[in-house]
């Protein structure tokens, strides 16, 4: 049986017994990028002092630390559901921003009367193949694909002799600046063992968290306000919306939320083609 015909063969089935369940649902994420800065922003860059150059935080990176803020907001860490709110929030104004600034651009590619541009792409891509936890990982990723439409707009732009070299150079690190700002809010981030209950009864516990992170937000706390993909919470310390919602049972059974039927691997790895600048 050669590759194709595996690959064809249906999943692996079992018969129902009692207390049987379907297994884990699992799934394939690939995207394709076709400009070395997007392709920077997956790895990122290490620090070098001796030169003075600061470090990137990349895709890869963000999506491993954002797995540590899942899981802690899923123990009902009010700190975490903290920091997923303002993730989801910096991810927002980032795919705004770069929208803004692809229609700016798209609207001067096609301002001169006559000329039919047509935006670069490079015959050798990037493909990422992408496996991570929870949905912030991916929500990046999308972000980072339209940047990498708007470096490509740019890149045309000035080869076309309607930006300088200058100006390309600076729209194109003024775009990528607030995704880097996203990114680089998760590296913030540092474990607690708190839980709701903690904040209420003033524990040292809580006391510390506060001291690191500074108060968090009332309506957090009460479990009131949360991302708009904040996860489960698996047991609630306290009395709160998403405790009492019902999804947050699965079939009677509160050891197992819906986001556990969905598993990933943690790792991503990127197959490389040669890719020629643009």
């Amino acid at each position: 049986m050669n590759e194709q015909d595996k690959n064809n063969q249906p999943a692996k089935t079992r018969s129902e017994s009692s207390g049987d369940s379907p297994g884990e649902l699992r799934s394939d994420v690939t995207i394709m990028l076709q400009t070395f800065q997007a392709h920077k922003l997956v790895h990122g860059r290490r620090s070098d002092r001796d030169n003075g150059v600061g470090s990137i935080v990349g895709l890869l990176e963000f999506g491993r630390r954002m797995k540590l803020i899942w899981m802690s907001a899923e123990q009902d860490d009010p700190f975490a559901d903290w920091y997923l709110l303002e993730i989801e929030q910096l991810l927002e104004k980032a795919r705004e921003s770069i929208a803004h600034a692809q229609d700016r651009i798209e609207k001067s590619l096609g301002a001169m009367e006559g000329v039919d541009v047509q935006i670069a792409e490079t015959e050798s891509p990037i493909i990422v193949k992408l496996q991570f936890n929870n949905p912030y990982g991916y929500k990046a990723a999308y972000s980072l694909l339209d940047f990498d439409k708007l470096v490509r707009s740019l890149l045309t732009a000035r080869h076309i002799g309607i930006l300088d070299r200058s100006a390309c150079d600076a729209k194109i690190r003024s775009a990528g600046g607030p995704l880097r700002h996203a990114f680089f809010h998760a590296t913030k981030w540092g474990f607690t063992g708190v839980v709701r209950k903690d904040i209420q009864l003033e524990t040292q516990a809580a006391k510390r968290a506060i001291e690191l992170f500074g108060e968090c937000p009332d309506l957090v706390v009460r479990g009131e306000k949360r991302a708009d993909f904040a996860p489960l919470i698996k047991k609630a310390s306290i009395d709160t919306v998403d405790s009492n919602t019902p999804d947050a049972v699965l079939n009677g059974s509160s050891e197992q939320g819906e986001d556990d039927m969905f598993v990933v691997e943690a790792n991503t790895t990127v197959t490389e083609k040669t890719s020629k600048a643009l």
